[in-house]
């Protein structure tokens, strides 16, 4: 029997790809981007790929990015 793999979703935030992140900070990062630009959001996501929390990657990312 030919198993197929099944595709995983992945979401999109301003354009940008949360692979790498979890559900939980996708969705999370989905209601942030509201007010925030696709570079803050880049950043942000570049950060919690590295392990950063979403508080500090949002700091960073205010910091360096602005809103």
């Amino acid at each position: 029997m030919i198993y197929k793999k099944s595709k995983s979703k992945i979401q999109k935030v301003k354009g940008i790809s949360t692979k790498g992140l979890t559900q939980a900070q996708a969705s999370k990062l989905k209601q942030h981007a509201i007010h925030h630009t696709p570079q803050h959001i880049k950043k942000m996501i570049e950060e919690m790929k590295k392990g950063k929390t979403f508080n500090a990657s949002h700091s960073l990312a205010m910091s360096k990015i602005g809103k």
